[in-house]
């Protein structure tokens, strides 16, 4: 018979694989928005950038510097890449929460596993050390 504690860690330690699989699967679809999210971004960018080289005031500009910054400029001023810029922000975000919480999922999964093991050496060597002075008691022998 097992005590509580022990079966209750038995318990979560068979649960914890599914748990490290949801956050598995959330954390792979994170990534896939936010790999279309910057895909996105960077179309918004060059195409707000072309525009911005098309306007007479980019062509007044004459220092290689200026001009950078007034493109720079142009890509912040979309609405669009600014709202996908900071939802990009917010899915690294979630994606870093929901990888401290596999990793953490994953350490207590290995710590359980190794507490059970360790209990249940111990109680295989127990159990040995009892048949073997079972053995030596009903046959008069001593213990190897």
């Amino acid at each position: 018979m097992l005590d509580p504690q022990t079966q209750q860690h038995i318990t979560r330690l068979l649960a914890l694989p599914r748990e490290i699989a949801r956050v598995g699967r959330q954390l792979t679809a994170l990534r896939a928005e936010k790999r279309d999210l910057e895909d996105d971004l960077k179309k918004r960018a060059a195409q707000a950038r072309l525009l911005a080289r098309k306007t007479p005031e980019f062509a007044a500009l004459t220092r290689a510097s200026a001009q950078e910054d007034f493109l720079t400029v142009a890509i912040f001023e979309d609405i669009q890449w600014e709202e996908d810029n900071k939802r990009l922000k917010q899915l690294q975000a979630a994606i870093d929460k929901l990888q401290v919480e596999k990793d953490e999922l994953q350490d207590e999964h290995q710590s359980l596993r190794a507490a059970l093991e360790g209990k249940y050496a111990e109680l295989l060597e127990r159990v040995l050390t009892e048949v073997k002075l079972a053995n030596q008691l009903s046959t008069g022998r001593p213990l190897a």
